[in-house]
């Protein structure tokens, strides 16, 4: 008897797209909950849905998927769940100079595999009244501000949010034990990290 090895891999990816989509449904349910239980407005922003799972597998291994789960139509995972979709392109894609494997273990895309797996995310949100799609027609910094401005008018607060910051250069590193005792504060190091996905 043979070993039929794409039944086995696509089995396989049932089982991984699966046993994710229980994790996923898990975390946001959970996080939704804590988020209703302190009683104030909230945004819970997710890094993925479950709809992109439907990219990393073939359509019929996704069909069975759903017909496994009893879900009769997509718009269940796609609108029942989510208020709106943003879709951050990836940099390989319009920031190539920015695409890199270097600062990310995790990514081991080349840039042509890069845009192929972003093209097939994007069109299985396809049909999401609110999908946005953030290109990279502008700087990294100007496309997270597009973001925030974007889920800003999600919310109902000003969409035009100035970003302030305020910068000081210390001569010296304070002597903490010159601190009044009211005065609370912490110490902390600061690391900024762009990745550009």
């Amino acid at each position: 008897m043979a070993f039929d090895y794409l039944a086995a891999v696509d089995g396989m990816d049932n089982v991984v797209q699966d046993t994710v989509m229980d994790m996923q449904i898990g975390l946001e349910d959970s996080f939704e909950r804590v988020l209703r239980a302190r009683g104030k407005p909230g945004v819970l922003l997710c890094d993925r849905g479950l709809m992109d799972g439907s990219a990393y597998m073939p359509q019929d291994a996704w069909e069975r998927l759903m017909r496994k789960r009893d879900i009769s139509c997509v718009s269940e995972l796609r609108e029942g769940r989510y208020n709106a979709v943003y879709h951050l392109v990836t940099a390989a894609e319009g920031a190539e100079q920015f695409y890199t494997l270097e600062n990310n273990a995790a990514r081991t895309e080349t840039p042509e595999l890069a845009r192929k797996l972003d093209n097939m995310t994007r069109e299985a949100w396809v049909g999401h009244p609110n999908l946005k799609i953030f290109d990279n027609s502008t700087n990294f910094e100007k496309k997270m501000q597009r973001i925030v401005e974007e889920t800003a008018k999600l919310v109902g607060l000003p969409a035009q949010m100035q970003r302030v910051t305020t910068k000081f250069l210390l001569k010296r590193v304070p002597d903490l034990a010159e601190f009044p005792e009211d005065v609370k504060y912490q110490v902390f190091d600061v690391e900024k990290v762009c990745i550009i996905c």
